[in-house]
């Protein structure tokens, strides 16, 4: 639940930054400096900027918009699962998803109109800066 309230507030706050932009804003204000150091940079003033949230999550299954709890194997029709793993019900498409310790889990949230308008390029730009921050974060043997 944590983790799915930040992404909801940075989801807010990033469309709040789009929405008080005139029709054709310049788009280098979404990014976060390139600065290796996090001395100087105030999270305050990163409000509505491009995020990544990279997290494991306690066990968890997420119901998408096509799923249904009969998706999941050991689910008693009485409304509950025998594995106590909770179910949380979730705006994305898709179907049900388990999350668990030891899952890295990526959550993007970006203006996409700063960057190249391919899918293609930003899917290989997305594993980029998961492998980057991986190794940043002393994971070695990363590819």
């Amino acid at each position: 639940q944590e983790a799915w309230d930040l992404q909801k507030r940075l989801m807010e706050q990033q469309l709040s930054r789009i929405g008080k932009q005139p029709k054709n804003p310049p788009l280098y204000n979404q990014f976060i400096p390139a600065d290796d150091s996090e001395e100087g940079i105030d999270s305050n003033s990163l409000i509505g900027c491009d995020s990544i949230i990279m997290l494991q999550h306690d066990p968890v299954y997420t119901l998408g918009t096509a799923s249904d709890t009969s998706f999941i194997h050991d689910y008693d029709s009485n409304g509950g699962n025998e594995s106590r793993i909770p179910i949380v019900r979730i705006e994305r498409g898709g179907e049900v998803t388990y999350h668990g310790p030891g899952q890295l889990t990526v959550y993007p949230i970006l203006d996409l109109r700063g960057y190249n308008q391919d899918i293609h390029w930003y899917m290989r730009a997305l594993e980029e800066a998961i492998l980057l921050a991986l190794e940043k974060a002393g994971v070695s043997g990363v590819s």
